[in-house]
């Protein structure tokens, strides 16, 4: 879903032929770029609602990693205390 939304976004500033000199177009500064471009109204909307998205997604993304990392180190020491077979 999130390539699908940073694609969406890709192909809107894409009608305007934007150009810009982001390594990553969704980091902090692509980001405070893509919500200052000039847009007709309703490509506005539509720009901020792939960004409300993108935000969302990065954040539920964010919450499941957090969750795998703190599991994967509960069990670590487990397996480490599993002595080994000859």
């Amino acid at each position: 879903m999130r390539t699908m939304m940073k694609n969406n976004v890709h192909a809107l500033i894409g009608k305007y032929s934007f150009r810009h000199e982001f390594s990553d177009l969704f980091g902090k500064a692509g980001l405070e770029w893509l919500r200052t471009l000039e847009l007709n109204t309703s490509d506005r909307l539509m720009l901020n609602n792939h960004l409300d998205h993108l935000e969302n997604l990065n954040k539920q993304i964010q919450l499941v990693d957090e969750e795998i990392h703190s599991k994967a180190s509960e069990e670590v020491p487990l397996a480490d205390a599993v002595p080994e077979s000859e």
